[in-house]
């Protein structure tokens, strides 16, 4: 059988091996842990296109799949079509392992108990926002290839600031934040 974990960074990995712990050893011996940056998706689209039944998909919250409370109605919706078993660590009456039917029912109640709580995640629209202090430094033409340049050790930090322009702070926040964009992280831990 198969188990994934998705979780967002704010999560420890002391979490997870806690967690892992608690699986019975009926559903095997790896557990694919996806991780996304809290502004990210990307681990969970991979994670979508590996899901197939039987199996077995923990969350940590339910908010963790979408940005928007339509997002994650969406994405439960989903989920509950894909004839998975799933298990939200925030939501005790889920994590009865072995028991397929009573979790689908208590996923069921918590999502449409969902539904019916006010969305205290309201995304404004970028026009409506006010941003104080200094404008926002965009990445530079070129970036993505200077950056791969970069990462090779084909020039040097020094280089890549001249070449764009960009002073040292400026330089380090945008790596940062590029960084922080990469894709979603994927990996096996085995079930204790």
């Amino acid at each position: 059988m198969n188990v994934w974990l998705y979780r967002k960074n704010y999560t420890t990995d002391s979490d997870v091996e806690h967690i892992l712990a608690d699986i019975p050893a009926s559903y095997g011996k790896e557990c694919k842990v996806f991780t996304d940056d809290i502004q990210n998706m990307d681990a969970y689209l991979m994670l979508k296109q590996q899901i197939a039944s039987p199996g077995l998909l923990i969350l940590m919250s339910l908010n963790d799949i979408g940005r928007t409370k339509l997002d994650v109605l969406e994405q439960a919706d989903w989920l509950r079509s894909t004839g998975i078993e799933i298990v939200v660590i925030d939501c005790p009456s889920t994590t009865i392992y072995n028991n397929p039917i009573t979790n689908g029912i208590a996923f069921g109640i918590m999502v449409d108990m969902y539904r019916n709580m006010p969305d205290y995640r309201t995304l404004l629209p970028e026009s409506s926002v006010k941003r104080l202090g200094r404008p926002k430094v965009e990445f530079p033409q070129g970036w993505d290839e200077l950056y791969a340049k970069w990462r090779h050790r084909d020039i040097t930090a020094k280089e890549f600031m001249e070449r764009t322009g960009l002073k040292k702070g400026s330089f380090y926040h945008l790596i940062s934040a590029y960084n922080s964009m990469a894709a979603g992280e994927m990996r096996v831990w085995k079930i204790s």
